[in-house]
């Protein structure tokens, strides 16, 4: 599936926000991600399907001083 994610093109086998993460093995809980301009909620991360051309933001929080 293509998809675009953080302004580049991917082609992925994911089918959710899920896989996704999954796949870039980022930890859950230090992401956000906005879908077609929607921030999608940590909670419904398996059950947001990604459709082909989805626009994915992937945002990651970073502690450091």
């Amino acid at each position: 599936m293509n998809l675009i994610i953080n302004g580049q093109a991917h082609d992925l086998q994911s089918h959710t926000v899920t896989d996704v993460i999954s796949h870039f093995k980022l930890k859950p809980n230090l992401i956000i991600v906005e879908m077609d301009g929607e921030i999608i909620d940590r909670d419904n991360w398996s059950e947001t399907v990604l459709k082909e051309g989805s626009k994915i933001e992937l945002v990651e929080f970073i502690a450091g001083g």
